[in-house]
């Protein structure tokens, strides 16, 4: 039953979002299967430089999917901040979700920005731990 301070679920919307997960899960999945015998390979037979350059490499490609997501994650934040409802207009929900105003769409866009602030630390973090490591390890 729609309500009219209530967004509806769109189901074709769930249903790419969800197959979209399962391809990417599947993906990720034959993308290690393949990798890790290349991987094992490269760090087994490399000199312990050229490990901690491939070590480098794969940390900071880690960083980018959280990086990205703080970054959407901000975006919708912004957005709030500036209609002050929460989910912004336009936004298609997974699930029937309550439209929150003012002070408690602001309360969301604020714990969305800390959300996103720490994951944009954890992944700098991880790129600036990747240019260092090598240098500590190989002193």
């Amino acid at each position: 039953m729609y309500q009219p301070d209530m967004i509806p679920a769109d189901p074709e919307y769930r249903k790419r979002v969800l197959v979209l997960l399962l391809v990417l899960a599947l993906a990720l999945g034959f993308l290690s299967l393949v990798l890790q015998p290349w991987l094992q390979a490269n760090i087994d037979s490399s000199s312990p430089e050229k490990t901690l350059q491939l070590l480098k490499w794969i940390m900071i490609a880690c960083a980018v999917a959280p990086l990205g997501f703080a970054i959407y994650l901000l975006v919708i934040a912004i957005k709030v901040y500036r209609q002050g409802m929460f989910p912004p207009e336009g936004t298609k929900v997974l699930r029937d979700t309550p439209i929150l105003y003012d002070q408690d769409a602001r309360r969301r866009a604020t714990i969305l920005v800390i959300i996103s602030a720490l994951l944009m630390f954890m992944a700098d973090l991880l790129i600036v731990a990747a240019f260092f490591l090598p240098k500590l390890l190989l002193i």
